[in-house]
């Protein structure tokens, strides 16, 4: 069974922007070993390799990786779309019986306002 990480799958896409592990560790904010680390764990879970590495030269996506990291925008896409509302503000309904709106509802509604 795969158990591939959101934070994997992050960190190849990356790396393949910034046609490199250490610009891509720059970029993220993390250390090259700890990303090489995921992007060759990442490898073993999926069984082929993403990215040919040459030293001194920029890594390159193989077929598979080209195919993995579209799927991979497109997924990280969806995500961001998910969650874009999240932590916005619901809207919310106060109730009250008529003869006591008066009474209740509005120094509910102005300590709320002072609140805020």
């Amino acid at each position: 069974m795969l158990s591939i990480t959101l934070r994997q799958i992050e960190y190849a896409v990356a790396v393949a922007h910034a046609g490199g592990v250490t610009a891509a560790a720059e970029t993220l904010h993390v250390s090259q070993p700890a990303l090489s680390v995921a992007l060759s764990q990442l490898e073993g879970q999926l069984g082929q390799p993403l990215f040919l590495r040459r030293a001194g030269s920029a890594v390159t996506p193989t077929a598979f990786g080209r195919r993995f990291v579209d799927e991979a925008e497109r997924i990280l896409a969806s995500l961001a779309n998910l969650t874009r509302d999240a932590g916005a503000p619901s809207p919310v309904t106060l109730g009250c019986f008529e003869d006591l709106a008066p009474m209740v509802l509005a120094p509910l509604v102005a300590r709320i306002g002072a609140a805020l």
